[in-house]
């Protein structure tokens, strides 16, 4: 996982969809991440989720099944 940069997702239901996970607080604290999808690569429509931790990004990525890559460009 990669914090601030753009991946691709390669697979299940967003397969083909860009995503950035944004350190959303203070520098050196755990969270919270809002997790960011769009279609396109400019993120002119994209979709959010937030969670409060470090715990629980490893969660949501877990639950989403993503293989993302992070070097796509």
């Amino acid at each position: 996982m990669k914090i601030n940069k753009i991946g691709k997702i390669l697979n299940g239901k967003d397969k083909g969809y860009y995503v950035e996970i944004i350190h959303d607080g203070v520098e050196n604290q755990n969270g919270p991440y809002l997790i960011v999808t769009s279609a396109s690569l400019d993120f002119s429509i994209a979709y959010d989720d937030w969670v409060p931790d470090l715990q629980g990004l490893n969660q949501y990525l877990a639950e989403a099944g993503w293989v993302i890559d992070w070097d796509f460009e």
